[in-house]
């Protein structure tokens, strides 16, 4: 990955590489105050739902997949598609204050264990199966 745009930009960043495991993945997603999910184009956002079952709230776009999986000032934000301004107000949102904040928490993990635990969703699945198969 090419870090010289962060690097010229003068903020202070930590990489951590690629995450091979599990235990490594939810460590770097509690330690993290905000899950910045900039993409254009993104199916379901597999990560935007782990940040938020490790208590992580996040900043999207309100487009494509994540749109299904933020609640806007709930559990995070939803930008405005595409407006990078936007997504810079929302993690301004979120971090700016810090009982706002302690909430989004607690209301990401919540949503994530409601909606994404992999027991529900495989019911999810099999239901759907039996319908389709009839």
């Amino acid at each position: 990955m090419d870090e010289s745009i962060i690097k010229e930009s003068g903020f202070d960043y930590k990489s951590l590489g690629f995450l091979h495991d599990t235990i490594s993945l939810r460590l770097a997603y509690s330690a993290s105050d905000v899950f910045v999910a900039p993409s254009l184009m993104d199916a379901f956002g597999k990560t935007l739902a782990e940040s938020m079952a490790c208590g992580t709230p996040v900043v999207c776009f309100d487009a494509t997949g994540p749109r299904d999986i933020v609640d806007h000032k709930v559990n995070g934000y939803k930008a405005s598609p595409y407006m990078a301004e936007d997504l810079a107000a929302g993690i301004d949102c979120v971090l700016s204050d810090e009982n706002r904040h302690k909430e989004l928490c607690i209301n990401a993990m919540e949503k994530a264990v409601a909606c994404f635990d992999i027991k529900k969703v495989a019911r999810q699945y099999a239901a759907l199966y039996r319908e389709v198969l009839g």
